[in-house]
């Protein structure tokens, strides 16, 4: 498969504009402006079209503009509890799920949710010690 420059890809989707999505006139007239380049099969036009309408837009009248109160008050409430969920803080706050993971994304707060998976007891310190014993043990032999 050939691989094509932005430029070229630009002047591909222009083309085929301008040739109202008729892949075939746009693949001759292609031809005809730049005869020093790869002509593309009539079927790329409409896949290049159908790529560049599923790319993400990073323009900045599409970002999301969320009020500073409301952040405020978001990082307030995982401030008071770090053990509070996104949807109830979004429940609490009268907002989206989405909205509150892009503040704390913005204030680089990593969300998880905490699990107990074990307990420690007195009696484990013992069992630590016992481990990294071991563990360097087996360090010393294999250097």
């Amino acid at each position: 498969m050939v691989l094509y420059t932005r430029d070229e890809k630009v002047d591909m989707l222009l083309i085929y504009g301008e040739c109202r999505k008729n892949a075939v006139a746009a693949r001759n007239l292609y031809a005809d402006r730049y005869p020093d380049r790869q002509c593309p099969a009539r079927d790329y036009f409409n896949l290049l079209e159908n790529q560049f309408r599923r790319e993400h837009n990073n323009d900045s009248e599409e970002k999301f503009i969320i009020a500073e109160e409301t952040e405020i008050n978001v990082l307030a409430l995982v401030e008071a509890d770090k053990t509070v969920s996104l949807r109830q803080i979004a429940s609490e706050l009268n907002i989206s799920h989405k909205s509150v993971t892009r503040i704390l994304h913005k204030h680089k707060y990593k969300c998880f949710k905490y699990h107990l998976h074990q307990h420690l007891y007195e009696d484990d310190a013992g069992q630590f010690e016992n481990a990294i014993i071991y563990s360097v043990f087996h360090l010393r032999i294999k250097s």
